[in-house]
Protein backbone atom coordinates (compact mmCIF):
# COMPACT_ATOMS: atom_id res chain seq x y z
CA UNK A 1 0.00 0.00 0.00
CA UNK A 2 1.77 3.46 -0.63
CA UNK A 3 1.77 6.45 1.32
CA UNK A 4 -1.18 8.35 -0.70
CA UNK A 5 -3.83 5.67 -0.36
CA UNK A 6 -2.67 5.40 3.18
CA UNK A 7 -3.16 9.57 3.15
CA UNK A 8 -6.54 9.08 2.09
CA UNK A 9 -7.68 6.40 4.35
CA UNK A 10 -6.47 7.96 7.21
CA UNK A 11 -8.55 11.09 6.50
CA UNK A 12 -11.82 9.37 5.07
CA UNK A 13 -11.51 7.60 8.87
CA UNK A 14 -11.03 11.12 10.44
CA UNK A 15 -13.84 12.53 8.56
CA UNK A 16 -16.06 9.82 9.02
CA UNK A 17 -15.54 9.50 12.68
CA UNK A 18 -16.16 14.07 13.02
CA UNK A 19 -19.27 12.92 11.22
CA UNK A 20 -20.53 10.76 13.37
CA UNK A 21 -19.51 12.59 16.78
CA UNK A 22 -21.99 15.19 15.24
CA UNK A 23 -24.43 13.31 14.36
CA UNK A 24 -24.98 11.84 17.86
CA UNK A 25 -24.18 15.15 19.13
CA UNK A 26 -27.46 16.24 16.93
CA UNK A 27 -29.25 13.50 18.15
CA UNK A 28 -28.52 14.38 21.79
CA UNK A 29 -29.23 18.31 21.54
CA UNK A 30 -32.77 17.60 19.66
CA UNK A 31 -33.74 15.00 22.73
CA UNK A 32 -32.60 16.71 25.40
CA UNK A 33 -35.34 18.84 27.84
CA UNK A 34 -35.21 22.30 27.86
CA UNK A 35 -33.27 24.31 29.82
CA UNK A 36 -36.30 25.74 32.21
CA UNK A 37 -36.57 25.80 35.97
CA UNK A 38 -39.38 27.41 36.40
CA UNK A 39 -42.82 28.45 33.54
CA UNK A 40 -41.82 30.38 30.75
CA UNK A 41 -43.58 32.15 28.58
CA UNK A 42 -42.83 33.13 25.08
CA UNK A 43 -43.78 36.64 23.38
CA UNK A 44 -44.55 35.73 19.51
CA UNK A 45 -45.38 38.51 17.50
CA UNK A 46 -47.34 38.65 14.64
CA UNK A 47 -45.39 37.48 11.45
CA UNK A 48 -42.82 35.97 13.63
CA UNK A 49 -40.67 33.08 11.35
CA UNK A 50 -39.46 29.64 13.01
CA UNK A 51 -36.14 31.38 12.82
CA UNK A 52 -37.38 33.99 14.56
CA UNK A 53 -38.38 31.90 17.81
CA UNK A 54 -35.55 29.66 17.91
CA UNK A 55 -33.35 32.78 18.01
CA UNK A 56 -35.25 33.85 21.12
CA UNK A 57 -34.99 30.73 22.81
CA UNK A 58 -31.13 30.45 21.86
CA UNK A 59 -30.36 34.13 23.47
CA UNK A 60 -32.48 33.12 26.74
CA UNK A 61 -30.42 29.82 26.38
CA UNK A 62 -33.53 27.93 26.91
CA UNK A 63 -32.03 25.74 24.03
CA UNK A 64 -28.74 24.45 23.84
CA UNK A 65 -28.55 24.71 20.35
CA UNK A 66 -31.17 26.34 18.35
CA UNK A 67 -29.28 25.44 15.15
CA UNK A 68 -29.77 21.72 15.61
CA UNK A 69 -33.82 22.23 16.00
CA UNK A 70 -33.38 24.26 12.94
CA UNK A 71 -32.54 21.48 10.90
CA UNK A 72 -34.36 19.29 12.38
CA UNK A 73 -37.72 20.95 11.53
CA UNK A 74 -36.40 21.35 7.84
CA UNK A 75 -35.98 17.78 8.15
CA UNK A 76 -39.03 16.81 9.25
CA UNK A 77 -40.43 19.82 7.16
CA UNK A 78 -42.05 21.45 9.79
CA UNK A 79 -40.33 24.47 9.80
CA UNK A 80 -43.55 26.84 8.43
CA UNK A 81 -45.58 25.21 10.60
CA UNK A 82 -45.84 27.93 13.12
CA UNK A 83 -49.67 28.52 13.49
CA UNK A 84 -51.24 31.74 15.67
CA UNK A 85 -52.83 31.07 18.51
CA UNK A 86 -52.27 31.37 22.33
Amino acid sequence: MNKSLLYILSGAGLLAAVLLARVVLFYQHIHQPLNISEPYILEVGSGSTFRDIITQLDEKEVLESGGDLRIYARLKGQGNQIKAGE
